[in-house]
C-alpha cells in the first residue's frame, strides 16, 4: 500500500526501519520540551542536552569527544522514547534524509 507522499523504496525504507523496533518505546517520564524531548543537565559539564543522547551514550559507551557533528535519531519517530534499540547515531545530513523518506518533511 502506498502511503500518500512515498515512493514505493521510501515506503521499503520505512517497513524495514519498523521491523527492527522489536521493543516498544520506553517513556523519559519528563514533562519534556515543546518537541516532547526529555532534557537533562549533564553532572560533569552541566550543560542540558536531550535525555536520549545520553542514553544512547550511555547504552553503547560512547565518549562525549565522539558525539561532536552527530545526533541521536529516533527509528520510532517518538521524541519521548529513550529505549536504546530504537536510537541511532548519524548526521545532521542523515536526520533529515531519514526525515523526507519517511514523510516527516514541511514542504514550505
Amino acid at each position: 500500500m502506498l502511503t500518500w507522499g512515498l515512493s514505493r523504496m521510501d515506503e521499503k525504507y520505512v517497513a524495514e526501519v519498523r521491523a527492527k523496533l522489536t521493543l516498544p518505546c520506553k517513556d523519559h517520564g519528563q514533562k519534556g520540551n515543546k518537541g516532547g524531548y526529555g532534557v537533562i543537565t549533564d553532572p560533569t559539564t552541566k550543560k542540558k542536552m536531550f535525555y536520549h543522547r545520553s542514553v544512547y551514550m550511555q547504552h553503547y559507551v560512547i565518549p562525549p569527544e565522539n558525539m561532536i557533528g552527530k545526533v541521536i535519531m529516533h527509528l520510532c519517530d517518538n521524541p519521548r522514547c529513550i529505549e536504546p534499540t530504537h536510537l541511532q547515531m548519524g548526521t545532521h545530513w542523515d536526520n533529515t534524509q531519514d526525515m523526507m523518506r519517511k514523510g516527516r518533511h514541511s514542504s514550505h
